[in-house]
């Protein structure tokens, strides 16, 4: 898919798209099915598998599971509507540091100089127009442009994972496999609780009562008497054995059961892309360079830039911190960021491709070539019309000789009286003999034709 925008440029990941948004259909339908599987397991969970009197399941939804979801939503739309690390249009190559003494002492005292590193041409990519294409980007076919450090594009998260949404890509499926962890124990304690009843330990045949009139789960037995009330503080869940009308609900719960389905195939998926990632933290490189360096090609460009901070996670800092969990936009020490994507921009230039100084000077010289070529084909052009015209006027004026009529009559032919009707055909004369054209006469008539044919007698020299 090229690259693309819509409301004035407001969105898309076209060169000159305000804010990020990748447009892909199959991308937009998988991350709306992302938001759609969340809200729908906090929806069930809250509705059907948490009673209101149940403690536990309460503290558990609440306090674990409520902000779990609300961390998992937030990396999602960070991950969705992050520049993952588009190269922009003018980017350039880093400018590096060199030595201020471009000479030497040798070893024996005498100054030697130091050689100068063999240059090679500029990475270019042909699908961005020729922009620049920094060492460790690589092209997406998605959303059409190059991205820092590209791993994949994710349909679940609809965007390309690179430099700057890596790390809520990774938050992302974190708090995914815990909200489906989470689901699933939830369910685990419904279904077990299903078939208990909240009762007082003043006399079996309280519970016996509770049993007999079929009370559903979490439904509390009361006594008017003053010593059960007092009685009430030791609580305990004793099993419906006489009747299962709690269970019959739940599992006769379509929703429920749809829930349990959806978070056993979240809690696996979610598991192997989590482990494939793990590899991805430690070496803060992407798929694509990981590839590459397992058989030996790229060299030392497609590998991280420092050891000093987490390139996936940014900070000051290589060790696990607060803000490795939270969902906020990645940091890099100052003067680091340029480092990391490996190229500089300057807004001035926005639009206009980086071009090297001997670039510059062989498209001088092309133009150069292009503008005279343009000119000699022009002269040329010009002479050919010019030809051409003259040697239209010049057939005009030979055909209006030609065509002149005489008054030369058949019988001053060799071959006595020839006649011509209208429409015989021309002969011409061949170089060894003369050729007369003569205009006729309409036979019986003596009235010059119309049009005057001409025919021709070719006679030879004595």
């Amino acid at each position: 898919m090229p690259r693309s925008h819509c409301c004035s440029s407001r969105f898309g990941t076209a060169f000159d798209a305000k804010n990020w948004l990748a447009l892909d259909p199959c991308g937009l339908f998988c991350v709306s099915l992302s938001f759609s599987v969340h809200l729908f397991a906090l929806f069930v969970l809250g509705t059907r598998s948490i009673s209101p009197d149940s403690t536990f399941a309460n503290a558990v939804y609440y306090g674990i599971y409520c902000p779990l979801f609300f961390l998992a939503v937030w990396s999602l739309f960070m991950a969705w509507t992050t520049d993952p690390g588009g190269v922009p249009l003018g980017a350039r190559p880093l400018t590096l540091l060199r030595r201020s003494s471009s000479t030497a002492s040798s070893s024996n005292g005498e100054i030697a100089a130091i050689p100068k590193p063999q240059q090679r041409a500029i990475r270019r990519c042909h699908k961005c127009n020729d922009n620049f294409k920094p060492p460790r980007a690589h092209h997406d076919s998605v959303t059409g442009r190059c991205i820092v450090k590209f791993d994949h594009f994710c349909p679940w998260v609809g965007n390309a994972i690179g430099a700057f949404n890596h790390k809520f890509f990774v938050l992302f499926i974190g708090y995914t496999l815990c909200t489906s962890v989470l689901s699933l124990f939830l369910i685990f304690v419904r279904l077990v609780q299903c078939g208990y009843v909240e009762t007082s330990s003043d006399s079996d045949d309280t519970a016996s009562t509770a049993a007999g009139n079929s009370i559903p789960y979490n439904s509390t037995h009361t006594n008017d008497s003053e010593d059960s009330v007092e009685d009430s503080s030791r609580v305990f869940f004793r099993f419906l054995e006489s009747s299962t009308d709690g269970c019959d609900r739940v599992y006769n719960d379509n929703l429920l059961i749809i829930l349990l389905a959806v978070s056993v195939l979240f809690m696996l998926f979610t598991s192997c892309m989590l482990l494939e990632q793990i590899e991805a933290i430690q070496s803060n490189t992407g798929k694509i360079a990981r590839m590459k360096l397992k058989v030996g090609k790229g060299g030392t460009e497609l590998q991280r830039v420092t050891k000093d901070f987490n390139e996936m996670f940014g900070g000051n800092s290589p060790n696990v911190a607060l803000h490795w969990f939270l969902p906020l936009p990645v940091r890099f020490p100052k003067g680091m960021r340029t480092v990391v994507v490996g190229y500089d921009y300057d807004e001035t230039s926005k639009g206009s491709i980086y071009k090297e100084p001997d670039e510059e000077a062989d498209d001088d010289v092309d133009n150069r070539n292009n503008e005279r070529n343009d000119t000699t084909t022009t002269t040329k052009q010009q002479a050919n019309n010019n030809g051409k015209t003259a040697a239209a006027n010049a057939t005009t004026n030979t055909g209006k000789a030609i065509m002149e009529p005489t008054d030369i009559v058949g019988s001053d032919l060799e071959d006595g009286p020839l006649v011509a009707q209208a429409g015989d055909p021309v002969k011409l004369g061949s170089s060894h003999s003369r050729s007369k054209q003569i205009g006729v006469k309409k036979r019986g008539t003596g009235k010059a034709v119309d049009d005057p044919v001409f025919v021709d007698r070719t006679t030879s020299f004595s």
